[in-house]
């Protein structure tokens, strides 16, 4: 005679194994296992429970793909096998969907601190979709389409999300986007909006020329700094250091007139930048041309005898270049006409004039010379008398 005992429920229920996984995506899990080890009965259907009591599978499968998942997230579920006489149920078992590149990442925020820095700051991914292993940030010219790396970061090593991005030129528009990265792979932000580094003064500003036009005007001209760093607001001519005249911006010369013949003069462009300050290049010097001497005074003379005179002089008030001679003339009035010849050349202040006539009105001239010209003035002198001849 047979007899079979009555059922009861399961005993000794296998583990849940994962037989699969979205390894792109990490939004399934395929899941299986195997029949208990002591059924106990017929088993009528076999339940997936998460740890909230929530069923994700019931069937008499042996197993199910588990969809809607989020990557690199910890699942807790358990398995439940059912006999006619009732159910019992396994250990609560843990699942990990894979890790994936990470999505959701924020532009940072972009803050400007000076002409050449600004602090960028950024916040995690939205999902991490696994551990975060860089975060590096990416700068970009508005104007430019190569995107450059400016800072990498290690998540794990409790960074600060914030970074100071130097060495920026000054009045120019950046952009910036993070990467954040695990270890399956990154994703890139969109770029932030457009922010302007302060102004700076000016930079490369080449000398100024000079070119003399005359004896009273020296032509300055004078070219834009490679590097205006901000809005160029007023241009200033200097002349040994001191602002002589304001030009409009747009002005890359000027006539400086009025001058002193033979003369050095330094010329130097002051270039300012509106809120930020000026530079000035560097100077250029200059002599204006010589012209004849003014102010010649006549010369001083004293007879010494009745044959010779003497003859003393000064420089001119007014040289207006250099003095290449003083000539001295002199002129004896007689009846056919005066008569003038020279009687000294050279640099000297003073010369003896001999072998002249007794008791005899003289004309004497002094001459001043540049290489331009001479000026002159005149004095007279009678020389001295004489014993009658016998």
């Amino acid at each position: 005679v047979n007899a079979t005992t009555l059922q009861d429920i399961p005993e000794k229920l296998e583990k849940i194994v994962v037989t699969g996984q979205d390894t792109a995506a990490g939004s399934w899990l395929n899941l299986s296992w195997l029949l208990p080890a002591m059924a106990n009965g017929i088993i009528t259907e076999y339940q997936v429970l998460d740890a909230a009591g929530t069923v994700e599978y019931i069937g008499a499968g042996l197993g199910f793909l588990f969809r809607r998942l989020t990557p690199y997230t910890v699942y807790s579920l358990h398995l439940r096998a059912c006999t006619a006489v009732g159910c019992s149920d396994g250990a609560l078992q843990r699942f990990v969907t894979p890790e994936t590149q990470p999505a959701l990442q924020l532009p940072p925020s972009v803050t400007v601190v000076s002409s050449r820095s600004v602090n960028v700051t950024w916040t995690p991914p939205g999902h991490a979709n696994g551990i975060l292993t860089l975060y590096t940030i990416v700068r970009q010219l508005s104007n430019s389409t190569a995107p450059a790396s400016v800072a990498t970061l290690d998540p794990r090593q409790n960074v600060s999300l914030v970074i100071v991005d130097s060495g920026l030129q000054p009045f120019t528009s950046y952009k910036y986007a993070v990467r954040s990265g695990n270890r399956v792979g990154s994703a890139l932000s969109a770029f932030s909006l457009p922010v302007r580094t302060l102004p700076a003064p000016p930079e490369g500003l080449g000398s100024a020329a000079t070119v003399t036009q005359s004896s009273s005007q020296i032509l300055v001209t004078w070219t834009t700094p490679t590097s205006p760093n901000g809005i160029i607001s007023s241009i200033e001519v200097l002349r040994n250091s001191t602002p002589i005249v304001q030009l409009p911006v747009s002005t890359l010369s000027y006539l400086d007139s009025q001058l002193r013949p033979a003369r050095v003069y330094c010329y130097a462009i002051r270039t300012c930048v509106h809120s930020a300050g000026c530079a000035n290049s560097t100077a250029a010097c200059n002599r204006t041309a010589e012209e004849i001497p003014l102010g010649v005074s006549p010369p001083m003379l004293n007879a010494v005898n009745s044959s010779s005179v003497r003859a003393v002089w000064t420089a001119p008030l007014k040289p207006r270049g250099a003095v290449t001679a003083y000539n001295v003339y002199i002129t004896q009035p007689c009846a056919a006409g005066p008569r003038s010849c020279r009687v000294f050349s050279g640099l000297e202040f003073s010369t003896a004039i001999t072998h002249l006539l007794p008791f005899t009105l003289y004309t004497v001239q002094l001459e001043a010379c540049t290489a331009i010209g001479c000026s002159n003035a005149s004095a007279q002198v009678t020389t001295l008398q004489a014993a009658p001849r016998t």
